[in-house]
């Protein structure tokens, strides 16, 4: 009996440590800019946005550069691969970020978003492109 326990307990661990390796994988992935400017860049005040896709769902990251606290806001958009632009239910997203205060991706200057694609009737497979719209960030210091 000890001997199936310990054969549970471990293929518990081993599953654990896989899903725990599979999610910073996917964490991790291929980070897409996100444009803010009408220049094309995904930087605007000194904040960063890039987004990645998982499943039927959109990480939005935000990684604040500068020396004071801001607060960013935007409208959500999805664009998909037959060229339509989605739009969620238009209420602005809003998020405080802290000041940057050394460079390293855990010292609270970055704040991730995530956004379900079925709140735009859409999924993974007909996504293309996460657009912004009406992006701001003020200082709220």
């Amino acid at each position: 009996m000890k001997k199936i326990a310990s054969i549970f307990i471990l293929s518990l661990l081993t599953f654990g440590i896989q899903a725990q390796t599979n999610a910073t994988q996917g964490a991790g992935g291929n980070w897409q800019p996100v444009t803010v400017t009408t220049g094309g860049a995904n930087t605007l005040n000194g904040v960063e946005v890039n987004y990645l896709l998982g499943d039927n769902v959109v990480i939005i990251k935000l990684v604040n550069h500068t020396t004071s606290a801001v607060k960013a806001t935007w409208n959500d958009g999805i664009l998909t691969k037959n060229g339509q632009s989605l739009t969620g239910n238009n209420t602005p997203e809003s998020v405080t970020i802290a000041p940057k205060i050394r460079v390293s991706d855990d010292d609270g200057n970055t704040v991730q978003v995530t956004i379900k694609l079925s709140d735009f009737h859409t999924k993974a497979a007909d996504f293309k492109n996460f657009i912004v719209s009406n992006f701001d960030v003020i200082a709220t210091n």
